[in-house]
């Protein structure tokens, strides 16, 4: 996120997580896909691109129930949030204090359910297993959220923002966040043993939001 504008963002999804014990994935062809977990490997036809696992790292479930997996800002290692349902990827106080992280104000503000905001950005190089940046931009999270106390070194959250320009696969049984390259046919995307697959077709929003039609 690079030259942030003016603008006002509501995050509803902010810090708030499904967690379902079983194989999720979100993939951005519109398509959601729920499957008990299992390990394997599909054959793509020939026509179409092998599907690509740009990164692959551990989840961990934190004691309130939330996805948190490991990552590195500034080569300090921490762990962070994932929330598909907010907005921008954003980053404690501590954190930028401990880092000497450089700020700034913004013309953005993202507004939390609770009725909190921030306008306030950092900037540091950040990785998450093979993806890295020399400079990402991360949105201040403000003081009232909290996170669990078997998750210390928990910097933050990794939002839509990030996770949109990958097919993101959830792995319960294997505790893995699996990011895959979206250059592949439409609906070649399940890579493990599937004969009972359940498959509904979803919307994703500008902000990155995935909505499902249900009955």
């Amino acid at each position: 996120m690079h030259g942030i504008g003016p603008a006002r963002i509501a995050a509803p999804g902010r810090l708030g997580l499904l967690v379902l014990s079983m194989k999720i994935s979100f993939f951005a062809s519109a398509f959601f896909v729920i499957q008990a977990a299992a390990a394997g490997f599909a054959v793509a036809e020939e026509s179409c691109p092998p599907l690509t696992m740009v990164a692959s790292v551990n989840m961990q479930i934190g004691a309130d129930g939330r996805i948190y997996v490991p990552a590195a800002i500034d080569g300090a290692p921490k762990s962070m949030l994932v929330d598909t349902g907010g907005a921008f990827t954003e980053i404690t106080r501590p954190v930028v204090d401990e880092l000497k992280l450089p700020t700034r104000h913004t013309n953005l503000e993202i507004i939390g359910v609770s009725g909190d905001t921030t306008q306030v950005a950092a900037r540091a190089a950040f990785a998450l297993g093979n993806l890295r940046a020399d400079s990402v931009d991360f949105m201040l999270l403000p003081s009232v959220h909290q996170f669990p106390p078997d998750v210390p070194d928990a910097a933050g959250i990794v939002g839509p923002n990030l996770l949109r320009s990958y097919d993101l696969d959830l792995d319960f049984a294997a505790k893995k966040l699996n990011l895959i390259s979206q250059k592949h046919c439409d609906g070649k995307v399940v890579y493990w043993p599937a004969p009972n697959v359940a498959v509904v077709p979803v919307h994703v929003n500008s902000a990155g939001h995935i909505f499902v039609p249900v009955t």
